[in-house]
């Protein structure tokens, strides 16, 4: 017969339980299960907690892939304009050696042409110095034109020509010398602006002109009006001009004057311009513009 031994045993809710042997190694063995049961989940809880550990490790790590990413592209892209901008400074100086280069074309051209300019300029003085026109006969119109290749004809002289005019209007109450004071130009020094006389330094024939716009007054009743424009060579009247009209009564008219003459002149002579009205009458009225000139032509030394 099979003894049962009885074991005191703990207390189960406030009961004190007794167990047999048996009974005991199995409630041992449940314990022990339980036990395993426990370690599992503990394990499990920690694969979990492992798990999201290492979830959010390669969460981070995607992160800072795609950060990685963007900055990778950040520079692509900071390196396609600095490509971009490496172009477009070739392309800048491409277009500045290209602006360089016509500029010293453009350059060479000018020299070139300036270079023609001054033979060209170089070729009519030759012609000028070796072609030279003479009167054979001053009283005879017909001209001889001769070429000299080499020197210039010691019985001509250089050029002598010389033109002033009125630039403002002038009040005038005697006959008188009209006077020219603006100088256009003197290609001799032969004009003085301050007395309005013409002398010559070399004689020769001359052309001489003069004209005047004038604006006479006229007195009450009167409708008639003649001017004379005359002139004058060291004090003599070689040339005389005369300009008349029939004025609307009490009414005044600008007049144009004009005197011209072919003189052979001798160094030293005084040539001037001198206006007044009929007879011993004096002009009186208003000088408004003119101008006096007088060339040289080509001639031998008389």
């Amino acid at each position: 017969m099979k003894r049962t031994a009885w074991i005191k045993g703990k207390r189960l809710n406030n009961r004190r339980v007794y167990f047999t042997t048996k009974r005991r190694i199995k409630f041992s063995r449940r314990n022990r299960a339980s036990g395993g049961l426990r370690q599992l989940r503990n394990l499990i809880q920690e694969q979990n907690i492992a798990k999201a550990q290492f979830q959010a490790q390669l969460q981070l790590q995607n992160q800072l892939q795609n950060q990685l990413q963007e900055q990778t592209q950040a520079q692509a892209q900071a390196q396609t304009q600095l490509q971009n901008q490496l172009q477009g400074q070739s392309q800048l100086q491409a277009q500045l050696q290209a602006q360089a280069q016509a500029q010293a074309q453009l350059q060479a051209q000018l020299q070139a042409q300036a270079q023609e300019q001054e033979q060209l300029q170089d070729q009519f003085q030759a012609q000028q110095q070796s072609e030279t026109v003479s009167i054979s006969d001053v009283g005879n119109p017909d001209v001889t034109v001769r070429t000299i290749f080499n020197s210039i004809d010691p019985n001509l002289v250089r050029a002598s020509a010389f033109r002033a005019v009125i630039t403002s209007s002038t009040n005038v109450t005697v006959s008188r010398k009209v006077l020219f004071p603006v100088e256009l130009f003197d290609l001799a020094n032969e004009y003085n602006p301050i007395t309005s006389a013409f002398i010559p330094t070399a004689p020769g024939v001359y052309c001489i002109t003069a004209d005047v716009e004038y604006l006479q007054n006229i007195a009450a009743n009167t409708r008639n009006s003649t001017i004379f424009l005359r002139i004058v060579v060291n004090g003599s009247a070689v040339t005389l001009e005369d300009d008349s009209r029939v004025n609307p009564i009490n009414q005044s008219i600008s007049q144009i004057v004009q005197a011209t003459d072919i003189l052979k002149l001798n160094t030293g002579d005084v040539v001037e311009v001198f206006i007044s009205g009929v007879g011993t009458e004096s002009f009186t009225g208003l000088i408004q513009s003119g101008s006096f000139a007088a060339v040289r032509q080509p001639s031998p030394i008389i």
